[in-house]
């Protein structure tokens, strides 16, 4: 059955760590984590589509990526099972949920992941593109590969590879996690690093790489974690995670200016948080860059007299 996962914590309570201890279970056909559940919500219509397309697309990769993956691993929740949840709610079953609300729709099913998509009906084909997007973390996503295919179902097809093939850094990601909460910065990268090489575009698996650099001392891993971030940054441009090693790798190679300019992009991500700001400013004067933090602060006092 599959376990709702409230938390992080939760998601790997059961999880047994260790590549090693891994690959014995496996052979004892014992599982390593726990079922995933997978939410595939219909596609939100592009130029040339409307909702029914959404739906038929949504149903179409669905049924395919049900075929690509392990289910004893994953649990790639049921059309049926959303149709009727929708109608429960009195919402059409063509209803679509784009960016936030796709995330609610996670939760609410107890999803572990799920993919948002939009699909388009042009002059060359049909074309499907999308993310897939972990619940616990909306900044822990994976752009998917863009196909296009005369027929829907070709489309169809190929998009339901790409869900599978980004899927392939997940395990290595968790056992990442994992390594980390046992305080095993080594093991962490060498998981990450299973996980990028298991699907070279990944920006999840690279996500937890940055985690473990950060943690890791030497003076080869400002620049390493530079690039690791940069390699983020080139597939997800607003990565608040990749953002933020970059810019914490740059001042330790004291490149002031580019540190300041990539802590104010981190800061661009969500500039409603006061927390984050705050965090921004003291990181702008550490580096050396108080000029950069002047206006920042002289803002948030403005906006926030009350608070010391």
């Amino acid at each position: 059955m599959r376990v709702a996962v409230v938390s992080v914590g939760l998601s790997v309570a059961c999880a047994i760590v260790g590549s090693d201890v891994g690959a014995q279970q496996q052979k004892k056909g014992v599982l390593e984590f726990t079922q995933q559940g997978l939410l595939i919500v219909n596609f939100v219509p592009g130029p040339g589509a409307d909702r029914r397309l959404g739906h038929r697309a949504a149903d179409g990769v669905r049924s395919r990526v049900g075929k690509l993956v392990n289910g004893r691993e994953v649990d790639v929740i049921d059309g049926g099972t959303v149709r009727n949840a929708l109608e429960r709610a009195g919402m059409s079953a063509d209803t679509t949920f784009p960016g936030s609300a796709a995330h609610a729709l996670g939760i609410f099913f107890r999803a572990d992941e799920y993919v948002s998509a939009t699909v388009s009906n042009t002059s060359s084909g049909f074309r499907l593109s999308g993310d897939l997007v972990l619940v616990r973390d909306q900044h822990l996503h994976q752009p998917l590969a863009e196909v296009t295919a005369p027929k829907l179902d070709s489309a169809e097809q190929l998009f339901a590879k790409e869900i599978a093939a980004a899927r392939t850094q997940l395990v290595p990601e968790r056992r990442c996690e994992n390594s980390l909460r046992e305080g095993h910065g080594a093991a962490a990268i060498a998981n990450a690093r299973a996980g990028v090489a298991a699907f070279p575009p990944s920006t999840i698996a690279r996500t937890c790489l940055v985690w473990a650099l950060r943690q890791t001392s030497g003076a080869e891993i400002p620049g390493e974690l530079l690039n690791v971030s940069r390699a983020i940054l080139a597939v997800d441009s607003t990565n608040p995670h990749a953002i933020e090693g970059a810019a914490i790798a740059l001042d330790s190679l004291r490149r002031r200016n580019e540190a300041a300019d990539m802590w104010l992009r981190l800061l661009n991500t969500d500039t409603a948080n006061v927390d984050l700001a705050l965090r921004i400013s003291f990181a702008l004067f550490d580096g050396g860059n108080s000029k950069r933090a002047e206006p920042l602060i002289v803002g948030l006092v403005d906006a926030h007299p009350e608070d010391l």
